[in-house]
């Protein structure tokens, strides 16, 4: 079947049309430049070395610390390793706003107005938000546009409005309460000891290097499968982490980068997580028959995404082709720092040895 047989406007062909190229040139921008960050051909504007000191900041502390400006200022520095990917990134969060604006531009030219007001509303809503607008302000805005447009047009009251927003809270009560029960079930195991007994069975296979790198993975991914939060699952992990890669000569960076893939996979694929508990939720509102209701079990074999990473993180430990900045500039373990920092740490060193015998 080709697009000329399937039975839809040109409209939606367009839509449709935009997405997918829209996509596919997203997709190709994120990879090009995410080899260009990790092979180290683009500097980074907050070295790999910091990002373990940054990991529990704010987004706030996270700027400060790489003199990044707030808001669209970033622009400025889109030479750098890190903030490129922005690029891909931003288009493919742009696509959503061409496309409204492209069914904004169908509609008025067919003169359904109401509809055209809608997608309106959805461009600025979605304008708002890329401009720096809090993303809940934003939202209070879409939402009672939204009404305001349903009431204007005789499709619902100010009290069925008011019963739609009410049902809106309702609908995620099960995953509000469910996403409480695994928090609190894993607090429980880690305050148990399990996952402190998970990782010392994990130190028993650790031998060397390559094998160190993946009992790092394993422990995070397990981590993550009990507490089903990967930021906890980090904060678990990383003091043993931490001694792994002293005792076996893992450089830091190395072990943050696979504390934060096999943490992020897992969590994308365990169907008891909030975002497929969530991503299961928000699909089931969207369909009336029970036949075609889904859970988050059936939408595991499709993230593909998760399942790619975790395939290039494993290769990425056996076939270093992802550590460029760690051979170019090799950690210092005396030091504890980059191999390019052993200067200035030893300038700090000496200054604060020179102002405690100055007291």
């Amino acid at each position: 079947m080709n697009k000329n047989d399937i039975q839809a406007s040109p409209a939606q062909l367009r839509y449709a049309d935009t997405l997918f190229y829209g996509s596919l040139i997203g997709f190709v921008i994120m990879l090009i430049t995410y080899v260009l960050y990790v092979t180290g051909i683009l500097t980074p504007q907050i070295p790999l070395d910091d990002l373990p000191r940054l990991w529990t900041g704010s987004a706030a502390d996270y700027r400060a610390a790489g003199s990044i400006p707030q808001g669209w200022g970033w622009l400025a520095l889109i030479g750098k390793g890190d903030i490129c990917n922005f690029v891909g990134i931003i288009i493919l969060a742009g696509l959503t706003i061409v496309c409204f604006a492209q069914l904004a531009l169908s509609l008025a030219r067919r003169k359904q107005w109401l509809l055209c007001v809608i997608a309106i509303l959805e461009v600025l809503v979605l304008v708002l938000a890329l401009c720096g607008m809090n993303v809940f302000f934003a939202l209070t805005i879409g939402i009672f546009s939204a009404g305001l447009v349903g009431i204007f047009s005789g499709d619902m009251t100010v009290a069925s409005f008011a019963q739609s927003v009410w049902a809106g809270f309702t609908g995620m009560n099960e995953v509000f309460f469910l996403t409480l029960l695994c928090g609190g079930m894993s607090e429980l195991i880690a305050k148990n000891g399990g996952i402190a007994w998970i990782i010392q069975k994990l130190r028993r296979v650790m031998k060397g290097n390559k094998s160190a790198q993946v009992g790092i993975s394993a422990m995070v991914s397990l981590c993550d499968c009990a507490t089903a939060n990967n930021t906890v699952a980090i904060i678990v992990a990383g003091d043993m982490a931490r001694d792994v890669s002293r005792e076996y000569r893992v450089d830091p960076r190395r072990t943050a980068s696979l504390l934060d893939i096999f943490s992020c996979v897992f969590q994308g694929i365990i169907p008891y997580g909030a975002q497929l508990l969530s991503a299961a939720a928000l699909t089931n509102t969207t369909v009336s028959s029970d036949a075609l209701r889904t859970s988050p079990a059936a939408i595991v074999g499709g993230m593909w995404y998760c399942w790619i990473l975790a395939a290039v993180g494993l290769l990425s430990i056996f076939i270093p082709f992802a550590d460029g900045i760690c051979r170019k500039d090799p950690w210092n373990w005396e030091y504890g720092c980059a191999q390019s920092a052993v200067a200035a740490k030893k300038a700090l060193l000496a200054r604060e040895a020179g102002d405690a015998s100055a007291e």
